[in-house]
């Protein structure tokens, strides 16, 4: 049997645990947050319209990085099993979506370049990449906001809409389509990372 697509654990963070991650990524990263970007032949663009939040990039080092690398360890151990090896560019974010915020359907799994030319003999050819996005994962650090509900679509035509708890770690295969529909009324906070492993074989 397959490994269901989706799995979640409710961490139910104390409330002073969420207010030090609040802290450590004001305290340090603050100034760098940026507008969302989103992927096009031509590279990564600010496009409002398909994608519209605030992000910034915290690294690994951090214990509550640590603390989610943990949870999703276990959660592959008992769902995926995927071969995995670290974040993405030893790497999270941290996301913001005020009112009006959106991310449209999209797939995490950004693979890497196929060439349908096959070079000719003896001719150099490039190695992309070595590691490809396996899991995702979403973890909300508030829910006092109306709208933004994470959709998760699983190939036909399973939808998961998960549900709005803060301090609940949401993990799927990065090769689902997702999107955040659009916040109605505050602000919607939360963790988002990628963990990469060897490409599919």
């Amino acid at each position: 049997m397959p490994p269901a697509p989706v799995a979640y654990i409710d961490l139910k963070i104390p409330d002073p645990i969420v207010q030090g991650i609040y802290d450590t990524i004001y305290d340090e990263y603050a100034p760098k947050q940026g507008q969302g970007k989103v992927q096009r032949s031509k590279g990564f663009v600010i496009d409002p319209n398909y994608r519209d939040c605030k992000i910034v990039d915290v690294h690994a080092q951090h214990w509550f990085v640590g603390m989610i690398w943990h949870h999703i360890m276990r959660t592959n151990q008992h769902n995926f099993q995927y071969d995995i090896l670290s974040f993405d560019n030893d790497q999270i974010q941290f996301i913001s979506y005020e009112q009006g915020g959106h991310y449209s359907w999209h797939l995490d799994d950004l693979g890497y370049i196929h060439e349908n030319v096959i070079p000719k003999s003896l001719l150099k050819t490039e190695n992309i990449t070595e590691f490809q996005r396996k899991l995702s994962f979403s973890l909300l650090l508030n829910d006092n906001y109306e709208g933004g509900e994470l959709q998760v679509l699983h190939q036909p035509k399973t939808l998961y809409r998960v549900p709005k708890q803060k301090g609940r770690l949401f993990i799927f295969d990065a090769r689902c389509n997702h999107r955040v529909t659009k916040v109605k009324s505050g602000r919607r906070d939360v963790l988002v990372g990628w963990v990469v492993g060897p490409r599919w074989k």
